[in-house]
């Protein structure tokens, strides 16, 4: 039977203190291809550390991408708000087959799986705001720092191979205009 899996791309450094890993390490950036799998997965499959895994976008099997799993891994605490709710239970409900997660490094999403075609992927970054650092003081330079990451992130994500479409989007600058 076919693994489905969805691919979601994790800066580490961050998102390590939200990981619990059963097994294994956190994927190395600029490695080898690697994943961290959910003990889901890895007991559903007999999966270990250092198998390999050739998955296949769907109805495209001639381009298989080849990854070594890294580490096996539970959020230390699913109601974490770092999670945004992301389940990463394979459950799609009735009738439907599992669909894992598969936690990659930014490097493989944005360099290697871009250029898979019939590979819907999606790629979002979440900041936390330090709102005890926001004063009426610094507000003009915090607006202007903003709409100059905003630019800067868009034009850069652009550049990426197979990127057709990139923002950023949030509703601080709004705020803080309000």
């Amino acid at each position: 039977q076919p693994v489905e899996a969805r691919y979601l791309a994790y800066d580490y450094q961050t998102a390590g203190a939200h990981i619990h890993l059963a097994a294994g390490a956190l994927p190395d950036q600029g490695g080898t291809p690697a994943a961290l799998i959910t003990t889901e997965m890895a007991q559903t499959y007999h999966l270990q550390v250092g198998d390999a895994l050739a998955l296949a976008p769907f109805g495209d099997h001639a381009h298989l991408l080849n990854l070594r799993v890294a580490g096996i891994w539970t959020p230390s605490d699913p109601a974490d708000p770092y999670w945004f709710g992301r389940s990463f239970s394979s459950d799609q409900g009735a009738n439907q087959p599992p669909l894992f997660p598969l936690l990659v490094s930014n490097n493989l999403f944005l360099q290697q799986l871009a250029g898979v075609t019939n590979l819907p992927m999606q790629a979002r970054w979440q900041y936390y705001i330090q709102p005890e650092r926001l004063h009426i003081a610094n507000l003009d330079t915090t607006l202007d720092t903003l709409g100059r990451f905003s630019e800067e992130t868009t034009n850069h994500l652009l550049t990426i191979a197979g990127a057709h479409q990139a923002a950023v989007n949030t509703g601080l600058d709004q705020l803080l205009r309000s």
